[in-house]
């Protein structure tokens, strides 16, 4: 889509002249919103709002519910009609025991042939039957499993009859080896009445539940980690689409998830269900409240009494933000909030009209000492209104009023008063302005306007803390009078006085955006805090014993954000408030190179002794000439090394084991893989992996294999001592540079695995440098593919590998009889060509043997972490001679056989096209079954923005011109109505 990477001294402001505009709501193009419902940033594009993830946008979000069934009567009917017959089944569910004295069947249907149940000795089990009512599978967990009435736990289960697959997983942990077995490989028949919660002998189950999932046909293989995370995320929900078709593209049979009331009505595209007794919510659910949104105020919390923030829409209500629950009445107000709900500078605010509108809170505060803030925006015309205030008789109380065109603070304590006003200052009208006023310790009165202080020095005529039976008003005096002409919105109460910082803070909490150097996210105000916009990626949590994210900006331990409370502590001069820094997924610890390092214990959860995995950025500040250990783990005694890392002399990263003996059975072998040399000050992202034999070294997501004397063999070093990070055990090698999100996994992680971890950083922590991008033909892209010019079937850019792909392929590796057309006829998308070529060899047995060697190698290739590479067609292959010089690795010499390369395109039932690189002819063609070269591509948008790097809808804030700027996958676009 769109145009190539485009200079990025250009600021693309867009024309809204020349473009349509967006509604529900309206804004122009170029206008940023945030989509409170989805939690999405979005912007304009013309006439629609398009996510700004960088990836696509979010389908739904879940909702926080669970449905109690109470053990008497209540369960649910469901009609299995339409379910059908099959040897596969899959079904997932969220489960809180309330009494565990029995057994209790959970699901069933009313043949028996489908039963999950808990036995009165808390083993979880599932049978299920085929159509004349014969076993055809039984599992029993062998564990304790659900041993509480407290927590949540899920269940997961998955079958293949016909092949004799199986899974069963309770709270992620493989239950399969229990007592599990297939009785037949028939296919499993479901009755047509299944029921919920009830059986068929008058038992009713005694917990809540939560996200029933249940489809006969599927067979999903859950010892596949991502497919385990499509229903359970390291202990909590995942939400599964308003159908449930999220996990697998289509809706189950039966889904039942959400608020209680629906419950009645299945969201799967199975039969009705039927209540049978009267459900009702759940205390609790399967996933905490926080997950889903800020809970109470986040910007300057300490002392705040109370926080209305004035965006209700309906009712008479104004609730307290605070957490205290100090909530307010409007009153005189026709239809409640619907009759001032209006734009605010805090999302929505409220507007009063000037006649009787108020709100009350009825809690009366002793405030010997406050601060008061909120904003206001008088309306034209108006005169003498109290923004709030504490005075409900006539002769004591405070409160801010606007009154010929000032705003001041007066008080009316004593007998009698003074009303006189202490301080005051002009605001326009029909604008919003931010106050602060309220009374210190001195004490003196204050006023700060727009963030910037007025004054602070005046006394107050008696004392204030007298006043204790006043309630709060706001757009009133307190005594009928002074009512309000104009907007009020996000007031807030505190019992302190406010530093003024503390002001400038409440002052910036407004809705809008603001880039966080520290962390260099864009962040969105909520209304209770700051959130960040950063796109957010697959968390990798199976397996995972030790995760220091190194987020530390005070103290010097480091905190273990696994499970298992691996906390570091720093030694040397290192602590985090002089050395935490910006890093590649948030931020950092630097390590100097003198004395500093982190220490981690020895404990069992850091002995490996079997396949494992470490994952962590890393960045070098000066290389040394001299070895740098990044971390590393030992033993006290002969052979001291078990595993380390260590960035060598040649700035070459390295991947070293030890095992307790050679193959000879004498002294100790060292097994040892290594990268090509990192360049000083740039983050890279470092995975080593172990399996079985295998040691494999990624670098930013790619497997590295500069030197290599694997295969492993033996066994790893037991160690006992610490786990270091930045030294080794002898204070020397010590290494400087920074270290970000470290992880240890007792487990060989799988290339998705260090893609999701790479994610997490990339693409700022490798690029601190801003590199070019790839704009130009030819250009090395960051992911290390070549931008190769515009596709002809619609000028879409394409890009392609810096070599080629493996020689001597062939078309079709089979002689010329036999063959069929596969459909691959077109010239320009070898897209659609590659994918009929590759699916003809699934129907091998209508046109002979049909292996597509060439096709097959580009359309399986998972190159710079996509897999959407294609064989290019003929007029593809153009131009990528055409561009040849600029993409270089092509064979060109006319004496070389393989100067010729495949095209997707089919020629005739037993020839296709070719390229022939030295000369450009692109009309021959050949036999299917001779070997050529192969070089596949893909096409854009192009991948990347530059200067500075981003992919698709990340944002950054260009200091330069003051403006927020999207990536459009090409561009950084100005955000924001053109001038």
């Amino acid at each position: 889509m769109k145009t190539a990477v485009l200079s990025a001294a250009l600021l693309c402001l867009f024309d809204t002249s020349a473009h349509a505009v967006c509604s529900s709501p309206a804004g122009e193009v170029g206008e940023i919103i945030f989509n409170t419902e989805f939690k999405v940033p979005q912007y304009c594009d013309d006439t629609n709002w398009i996510a700004m993830t960088g990836g696509q946008a979010p389908q739904g979000v879940y909702e926080l519910n669970a449905v109690t069934f109470d053990g008497t009567n209540d369960g649910v009917s469901i009609d299995g009609t339409s379910m059908g017959t099959s040897t596969r089944l899959t079904f997932s569910l969220w489960a809180k025991m309330n009494d565990l004295s029995t057994f209790y069947r959970v699901f069933n249907d009313n043949g028996d042939r489908t039963q999950i149940f808990i036995n009165d000795d808390e083993t979880v089990a599932v049978f299920v039957r085929d159509v004349s009512n014969s076993g055809v599978f039984q599992c029993q967990t062998d564990t304790t499993t659900i041993n509480d009435t407290t927590d949540w736990h899920h269940w997961m289960f998955s079958m293949d009859a016909a092949t004799g697959d199986f899974h069963f997983y309770v709270d992620g942990v493989d239950e399969s080896p229990g007592w599990c077995s297939f009785l037949s490989s028939n296919a499993y028949y479901p009755n047509t009445n299944f029921r919920l919660g009830t059986d068929n002998y008058g038992g009713f189950l005694d917990a809540d539940i939560a996200d029933v999932w249940f489809d006969v046909g599927t067979y999903i293989d859950f010892s596949s980690a991502t497919n385990r995370e499509l229903f359970y995320n390291a202990g909590e929900a995942v939400y599964l689409g308003a159908d449930g078709s999220l996990p697998t593209g289509s809706a189950p049979d039966l889904f039942l998830s959400g608020p209680t009331g629906s419950w009645h009505a299945n969201k799967g595209s199975a039969g009705a269900t039927t209540e049978i007794g009267a459900l009702t919510t759940a205390p609790s659910a399967p996933i905490s409240s926080s997950t889903l949104e800020p809970t109470g105020t986040e910007v300057v919390p300490s002392g705040l009494l109370g926080h209305w923030r004035l965006d209700e829409t309906t009712g008479t209500d104004a609730l307290d933000s605070s957490g205290n629950v100090y909530n307010g009445i409007y009153y005189n107000m026709a239809s409640g909030a619907a009759t001032g709900t209006s734009e605010g500078v805090v999302a929505t605010s409220m507007a009063f009209d000037g006649s009787d509108d108020y709100m009350r809170v009825s809690t009366t505060f002793d405030l010997a000492e406050f601060t008061v803030c909120g904003w206001f925006m008088p309306d034209e015309g108006a005169d003498d209104n109290a923004l709030i205030s504490k005075f409900e008789d006539t002769s004591n109380g405070w409160w801010v009023e606007y009154v010929d065109g000032e705003l001041l603070v007066k008080d009316d304590i004593g007998s009698p008063g003074s009303d006189d006003p202490l301080y005051q200052t002009a605001i326009p009208q029909t604008q919003w302005t931010h106050f602060c006023a309220g009374i210190n310790s001195n004490p003196n009165n204050f006023l700060y306007i727009n963030g910037t202080l007025i004054g602070d020095s005046d006394t107050p005529s008696g004392s204030w803390d007298s006043i204790t039976s006043d309630r709060i008003y706001i757009a009133q005096r307190g005594n009928g009078s002074k009512y309000v002409d104009g907007r009020l919105d996000d007031i807030r109460l505190y019992n302190r006085a406010l530093t003024a910082s503390e002001v400038q803070q409440v002052y910036a909490a407004r809705d809008g955006f603001r880039f966080n150097e520290k962390t260099r996210a864009p962040e969105y105000f909520d209304g209770n805090g700051w959130d960040s916009m950063r796109m957010g990626f697959a968390e990798v949590p199976y397996g995972l014993v030790g995760h220091w994210r190194m987020d530390e900006t005070s103290g010097t331990t480091v905190t273990d954000a696994s499970a298992n409370s691996n906390n570091g502590t720093m030694q040397g001069s290192m602590s985090a408030a002089s050395d935490s820094a910006v890093g590649a997924v948030k931020t950092s610890l630097s390590f100097d190179g003198v004395d500093d390092r982190i220490s981690v214990a020895d404990n069992a959860a850091l002995e490996m002794t079997d396949d494992f995995s470490v994952s962590f950025w890393v960045k070098q500040d000066v290389n040394t000439g001299v070895k740098q250990k990044v971390m590393m783990k030992r033993h006290t005694v002969e052979p001291f090394l078990s595993w380390e890392f260590f960035i060598g002399a040649s700035n070459e990263v390295a991947f070293q084991l030890a095992n307790t003996a050679s193959n000879s059975g004498v002294g100790t072998s060292y097994f040892y893989v290594g990268s090509n040399p990192l360049t000083e000050g740039r983050w890279y992202h470092v995975v080593g992996v172990k399996d079985g034999g295998e040691l494999t070294l990624y670098l930013n997501g790619a497997e590295e294999e500069w030197y290599a004397n694997e295969p492993y063999t033996g066994t790893i070093v037991d160690t006992d001592n610490d786990l270091l990070m930045g030294a080794t055990t002898s204070s020397s090698e010590f290494f400087m540079g920074a270290l970000d999100d470290v992880r240890i996994y007792t487990r060989a992680l799988t290339f998705a695995d260090v893609q999701d971890l790479y994610a997490m950083g990339a693409p700022i922590g490798q690029n601190t440098s801003l590199p070019q991008g790839c704009p130009n033909i030819g250009d090395a892209c960051d992911d290390g593919t070549i931008y190769a010019g515009l596709s002809p079937d619609g000028n879409v850019p394409m890009f392609t590998t810096p070599q080629d792909g493996v020689q001597n392929l062939s078309w079709n590796d089979t002689n010329n009889s036999g063959q069929v057309l596969t459909s691959a006829s077109d010239s320009d998308a070898g897209f659609s060509n590659t994918t009929s070529i590759v699916v003809t060899d699934a129907d091998s047995s209508s046109g002979g043997h049909q292996i597509h060697e060439a096709s097959q190698h580009c359309y399986d290739s998972i190159i710079a972490g996509v897999d959407d590479w294609y064989l290019p067609a003929i007029n593809e292959l153009s131009v990528l001679y055409a561009n040849r010089e600029a993409i270089g690795g092509f064979i060109t010499d006319p004496g070389e056989w393989y100067r010729r390369y495949h095209s997707s395109t089919e020629y005739s039932q037993t020839e296709m096209y070719i390229g022939d690189f030295s000369n450009g002819n692109m009309l021959g063609y050949s036999l299917k079954e001779v070997g050529y070269s192969t070089r596949c591509v893909r096409k854009g948008p192009a991948p990347r923005c530059a200067n500075p790097y981003g992919v698709e809808g990340q944002m950054i804030f260009n200091s330069d011109h003051a403006v927020m700027q999207y990536c459009d996958g090409a561009r950084w676009l100005a955000i924001g109505k053109a001038n």
